[in-house]
């Protein structure tokens, strides 16, 4: 848990759950690939694996956020105004 709330600090712009998902998934990562160690140095040694691979993943996560640009819904009167078919019913996605 400490991990999690500290790469949630590290990486504000992921919310809390995609953090903690990140986690967990590095973490079953790391028990799938090393053997289960109940020594102390064994234990850290996970734990740096697990964080390494998080950051890992947090940070493309980051940079794929980056690249993407933002997208807002606007009012279904405008869909219609936009030409889209269905306009009235659904929003538009548009680029700023």
């Amino acid at each position: 848990m400490d991990l999690t709330q500290r790469l949630a600090e590290d990486y504000d712009a992921i919310p809390l759950p995609e953090v903690s998902r990140v986690v967990q998934e590095a973490a079953a990562a790391t028990s799938r690939v090393a053997a289960e160690s109940t020594s102390a140095a064994g234990i850290n040694i996970r734990l740096e694996q697990i964080e390494r691979i998080a950051r890992g993943d947090l940070d493309w996560m980051c940079a794929d956020q980056a690249r993407r640009p933002r997208v807002r819904l606007e009012s279904a009167g405008r869909a219609r105004s936009a030409g889209h078919p269905r306009g009235r019913h659904l929003g538009v996605a548009s680029l700023g």
